[in-house]
């Protein structure tokens, strides 16, 4: 599952009417209480922050606007099926209807109802919901919403979510969150490979070359880079007095370009380039779901797709240290993993699994990346390694040689004298798998 979902945003033009401020509905039948309770925390988070940012109650009059949560992928789909057309949004995992104001999202990654308890709802869980809930919010607020162009109404309720969830200790700040840090490595690779792209083609909603990643990316920190520089509030006030029509993108576009210029920024390619290369986040999160706010790190995978997440910290030709505590849940797989020396050559991964203990792989890339090949070093059943508690472990390289350990058991030791480990590290998690990390540090 690659960065760059695109929440889709369905809405019919032609059908306008100036609409109500409202408390949102939110239907989570199927969870159980404790995430019921976090599903309307960030609802009400959403409304809390888009009535700061509108200067509107989102609270005061009912109008049947609703969220649904769905546990099940397969009942996602069927509501996918039914409300859209041609049920083109049941591969997606959230969509939104804001002409009958609903939206539906579901649970991601999918993992068991016991994971949930002892974990809370997935990061990638709370920002879609918050994103669906900024979308409708935003439907509320501006009587010229139909009319919004992507990159303002992806961008804006982006920047809405990611501000709700810090705003209640579920996000960390951008630089530190491997969710809010993966655009800028996107938008960063984008600039390199078109050197040449503007914010005139953010402006006036030109895709052109980009991936939809890129894209999708690229509006996000749009937006957030207008709210740096003091733009936004004044562009959010313009919004609505922009005629509605079929030319709003172009007028809402000048308008941006003269909030611009009357704040001083002379060039906005540069300054927008050059603030997206400052940021420098700490982690590089390939494939979700990371979170790390709180004492405990929760890590889930998709179905059919390992979660990879590399911190931005070379390990170096010297002798180091990795430390922590690992939880891993019942599942399919159980099984987690650190990663060690990332570069184009390859990897080292240590598995750590309860039903097989600890086994390390070296991943080797050939031609040119284009394929890869997984080839076992060592392996080791440990005896108080058990699902559902925590165990500490320590991978430590010394010389030519790495020793893991598990709790107080006997180490593995594996000869690494013919590979490169002075890439940066990272943690993944295996596919049907979730756990937890705690206090994990890296030391020289």
């Amino acid at each position: 599952m690659i960065y760059g979902f695109r929440l889709m945003l369905v809405v019919v033009l032609g059908l306008f009417v100036v609409p109500s401020f409202a408390d949102i509905e939110v239907v989570t039948d199927e969870f159980r209480q404790a995430q019921q309770d976090e599903v309307r925390q960030i609802v009400n988070a959403v409304e809390q922050v888009t009535s700061e940012i509108f200067g509107i109650d989102m609270s005061q009059v009912e109008d049947g606007t609703k969220i649904e949560m769905h546990l099940l992928q397969r009942d996602y789909e069927n509501a996918a099926k039914a409300l859209t057309q041609n049920g083109q949004l049941s591969n997606d995992w959230a969509f939104v209807r804001t002409h009958d104001k609903q939206g539906h999202v579901a649970l991601q990654p999918p993992v068991e109802r016991e994971v949930l308890d002892s974990a809370g709802l997935p990061l990638q869980t709370k920002v879609q919901l918050a994103r669906v809930a900024a979308y409708l919010c935003m439907s509320r607020a501006f009587e010229t919403e139909a009319w919004h162009p992507d990159w303002f109404s992806e961008g804006l309720s982006n920047h809405i979510a990611d501000e709700a969830l810090r705003s209640m200790g579920g996000m960390g700040t951008r630089e530190d969150e491997p969710w809010t840090g993966r655009p800028f490595f996107i938008v960063q690779e984008a600039f390199e490979k078109f050197p040449k792209f503007t914010t005139d083609q953010i402006l006036s909603d030109e895709e052109k070359d980009l991936s939809n990643s890129q894209w999708y990316a690229m509006n996000g920190l749009f937006i957030d880079w207008l709210s740096e520089i003091g733009a936004l509030d004044k562009l959010i006030d313009q919004a609505d007095k922009v005629p509605a029509s079929d030319a709003y993108p172009k007028g809402l576009e000048t308008r941006t370009r003269t909030i611009l210029s009357e704040l001083g920024v002379e060039n906005p390619d540069h300054d927008f380039k050059e603030w997206v290369s400052s940021v420098k986040p700490m982690w590089n999160q390939l494939t979700r779901s990371l979170q790390t706010t709180g004492d405990a790190w929760f890590h889930c995978a998709f179905d059919n797709t390992n979660a990879v997440c590399w911190k931005q910290e070379p390990l170096g030709d010297r002798n180091w240290e990795i430390s922590g505590s690992i939880q891993i849940f019942e599942g399919d797989k159980s099984q987690m993993n650190v990663l060690l020396g990332q570069s184009e050559a390859g990897y080292l991964s240590v598995a750590m699994g309860p039903t097989f203990g600890v086994t390390v792989f070296h991943r080797q890339y050939t031609d040119d990346g284009k394929k890869s090949s997984w080839n076992r070093l060592e392996h080791k059943e440990f005896q108080t390694f058990e699902k559902d508690e925590w165990v500490e472990f320590k991978i430590t390289k010394r010389n030519d040689r790495l020793m893991i350990k598990i709790n107080r058991e006997r180490p593995v030791m594996v000869d690494v004298s013919k590979i490169d480990l002075s890439g940066n590290w990272g943690l993944g998690c295996q596919n049907q798998s979730a756990g937890m990390w705690r206090d994990v540090k890296f030391e020289r």
